[in-house]
């Protein structure tokens, strides 16, 4: 994660879409990797989990949700 000079915190993340099995009855795992973390998610929920807990400042996710678009 990197802060540019207004203070907005800014992270990199490569987000890919595994399917699985035949085409009738595939299913999808989703892992997103973030440069500051080193971690693989399996899925978005986990992701925004992670970033409620270490991302954002305390307080800020749930006083402003829309703007931070964690919810």
């Amino acid at each position: 994660m990197s802060q540019n000079s207004g203070g907005e915190r800014r992270t990199e993340l490569d987000i890919s879409l595994v399917c699985t099995g035949p085409p009738e009855t595939w299913w999808a795992e989703v892992r997103v990797r973030g440069e500051a973390s080193g971690r693989t998610f399996t899925s978005i929920a986990a992701w925004l989990d992670y970033l409620r807990q270490v991302a954002e400042p305390a307080g800020t996710a749930q006083a402003d949700p829309v703007r931070r678009g964690l919810r």
